[in-house]
């Protein structure tokens, strides 16, 4: 039937931006991309001169037209203080759907930024509706297959370089309560143990361990945890943090770096995927 299709593809839509994300909070990312891509606009002005730059005769030329580039910086420092906001404030998981609404932002507020200092700076013109068209089709959008390729190979890139200086992607999990909120990077996280409607979280920061106690479901934090491995009805893990797998198909445990407890690990989960998570620390 057409209208179970339809809703198999809306149900598949929705799970995937509902998807859980990590978050890089420092403010080095934004910076370093902002900076590089609005440097990469800057050279191409100067530089290749196109849609009539090398017509433009002004005093001071190639400081206005520098200043293109803090029309791209400016809108990643905001775009990433909103995002840190929603986050903090409102105690909300980054997720799939949430980068999509951002990076959709981002892009908006870098048109609009170097239309009005296009019209107001450099052709110093009033503002006109039919102008922020033709500039936003003819000259922006043409700009964005161009500079979002970069974009991402250079955010990937500073994240390589920079490593630890740019601090660990943090995830905010939450639980129904409003005092139900722990921020922690995925390192940290050792396991979750389900009772009842509780949820104990166990993680490792700064060389101690400590637990804090969630009103939630296995399944809610599971959701807020992309890469943890529910290896039983009542466990979360790490599988970075595996050390060991001890026992039989019987009664099988799982060591974990951290803990100085054995989780214990369902007869019906995959012995392959735990083996793969030891081979790998």
């Amino acid at each position: 039937m057409p209208g179970k299709g339809n809703r198999g593809i809306g149900s598949t839509l929705r799970a995937r931006l509902l998807r859980p994300l990590r978050f890089v909070d420092s403010w080095w990312l934004p910076i370093g991309v902002g900076s590089t891509v609005g440097a990469l606009v800057v050279f191409t002005l100067l530089f290749f001169e196109p849609f009539g730059t090398d017509r433009y005769e002004a005093s001071f030329r190639n400081l206005r037209l520098s200043g293109y580039g803090l029309c791209v910086l400016l809108p990643f420092l905001l775009v990433h203080g909103l995002s840190r906001w929603w986050i903090e404030r409102r105690g909300s998981v980054w997720r799939l759907g949430h980068e999509l609404a951002s990076l959709a932002l981002l892009v908006l507020l870098v048109f609009n930024a170097a239309y009005l200092y296009n019209t107001l700076v450099i052709n110093q013109q009033p503002l006109r509706f039919d102008q922020w068209k033709d500039f936003s089709l003819f000259i922006a959008i043409p700009y964005l297959p161009l500079l979002a390729p970069p974009a991402m190979l250079i955010r990937r890139s500073l994240i390589a370089m920079l490593g630890d200086r740019v601090g660990e992607e943090r995830i905010v999990l939450t639980g129904r309560n409003q005092d139900d909120r722990l921020r922690l990077a995925p390192s940290e996280f050792i396991l979750a143990e389900a009772e009842q409607n509780y949820v104990t979280l166990h993680y490792r920061r700064r060389g101690q361990t400590a637990a804090r106690m969630f009103r939630a479901t296995l399944a809610e934090i599971e959701s807020q945890l992309p890469d943890a491995l529910r290896v039983h009805r009542s466990y979360l893990i790490n599988p970075a943090r595996v050390q060991a797998i001890e026992g039989n198909a019987r009664k099988r445990l799982v060591r974990l770096e951290g803990s100085d407890r054995d989780v214990p690990v369902s007869p019906r989960f995959e012995l392959a995927r735990l083996e793969a998570a030891a081979g790998e620390v």
